[in-house]
């Protein structure tokens, strides 16, 4: 508890009401505003020590003839309760009987939002926990609520850090500043390090963890039950660390197969463009050295007749052969030896025409004996 007059009296109110000097209704009269952060705290200190409070706090809250400040604090009060003691039908139910009469405290958001973090929708959880911290400046128990909500959603993959990394960040400031403004409350360490583990900050991470169980005080009743929730973040912190390093080998692992699969296919596909152009060359040679055999055969014969005849059908045979010879390239070749199968192709073209003017050019030169 603080050293302040205030806090002393309260914790003496503490004293006088477990005593049965004063009764609850006189206890909430004398708290803080409720946008302090002791009003939280002391509330949740005569719950502790009072276990059938709930049933104190419901008289009072039915009771109309107390206050607005004190029927607030008896709601205020049975909502930690039931939160604590994990009751959350009668907190849905107290939420909802209450809501149009309580709504505009500024700490209303703040006590539904810890609701809908556990049974509600997470995204209306974050909206109103973020509409508590407008309405309310400066409480360092409202600016954890709102961080540990989204540690909570990110842990749980309630969010997706790689589309909310914006919230995570923001998450991160809005702790570190809950600690500047109470900074020997353990628990906000422990927060903050859970979101620097999400971050993937994970020395930072276990520092402040670490953090949160050298402040913990060994007299504490539950200390041991906090202790061993401290190191299971911890060791939740290594396992990520570890999976994450064994998922950027396996990313790693991955690209290199990927890489060597890409050159052998590569290396292959120029294997068999290198066998393929070999195959196409020997078959233009043997194409080519077959019509040369034709080609000298059949010359040989057609010189026996009339040389005039046998000249020009030598000329057009050459040019056939060339035809044929541009036409096997295209075919063998498909697009890559178009140029040159097209002068093949053309000078036959050439022969053909000049066997076909033959007789006309021996005219030209006066060669008629020929």
């Amino acid at each position: 508890m603080a050293a302040s007059t205030e806090a002393k009296s309260l914790d003496g109110h503490i004293k006088d009401y477990l005593k049965n000097t004063i009764e609850l209704q006189d206890y909430f009269a004398l708290l803080p505003n409720e946008t302090k952060r002791e009003y939280e705290l002391y509330i949740g200190e005569i719950i502790k020590k009072d276990k059938s409070i709930d049933e104190k706090a419901n008289e009072i809250l039915a009771d109309k003839k107390h206050s607005e400040g004190i029927l607030y604090s008896a709601f205020y009060c049975l909502c930690i309760y039931y939160r604590r003691y994990k009751e959350y039908r009668k907190y849905s139910e107290l939420l909802t009987k209450y809501r149009s009469v309580f709504y505009e405290h500024p700490t209303f958001d703040y006590l539904e939002s810890m609701f809908e973090q556990e049974f509600g929708d997470i995204r209306k959880a974050i909206d109103l926990s973020l509409s508590a911290i407008e309405k309310v400046k400066d409480n360092s128990g409202i600016l954890h609520s709102h961080a540990i909500i989204l540690a909570e959603a990110f842990e749980d993959n309630k969010l997706d850090i790689r589309n909310n990394s914006g919230e995570l960040d923001n998450a991160i400031i809005t702790v570190k500043k809950a600690i500047r403004l109470t900074n020997n409350y353990p628990k906000f360490y422990c927060t903050l390090g859970r979101l620097q583990a999400i971050k993937g900050d994970f020395e930072n991470a276990k520092k402040s963890i670490y953090q949160a169980i050298d402040m913990e005080k060994p007299a504490r009743l539950d200390y041991s039950l906090v202790i061993a929730d401290y190191q299971r973040h911890i060791t939740r912190i290594e396992f990520i660390r570890n999976f994450k390093s064994l998922d950027e080998y396996k990313e790693r692992l991955e690209k290199d197969l990927t890489d060597i699969k890409e050159k052998t296919e590569k290396r292959f596909s120029d294997i068999n463009e290198t066998i393929n152009g070999y195959m196409t060359r020997n078959l233009e040679f043997l194409g080519f050295f077959t019509a040369l055999i034709s080609f000298t055969i059949g010359s040989i014969q057609i010189a026996a007749s009339n040389y005039e005849n046998a000249a020009r059908l030598i000329i057009t045979l050459c040019g056939g052969l060339l035809l044929a010879l541009g036409g096997f390239g295209v075919i063998l070749n498909g697009r890559k030896g178009t140029n040159r199968s097209l002068i093949v192709i053309t000078l036959g073209i050439i022969m053909i025409v000049l066997a076909m003017l033959f007789p006309t050019i021996l005219n030209m030169f006066g060669l008629t004996e020929f």
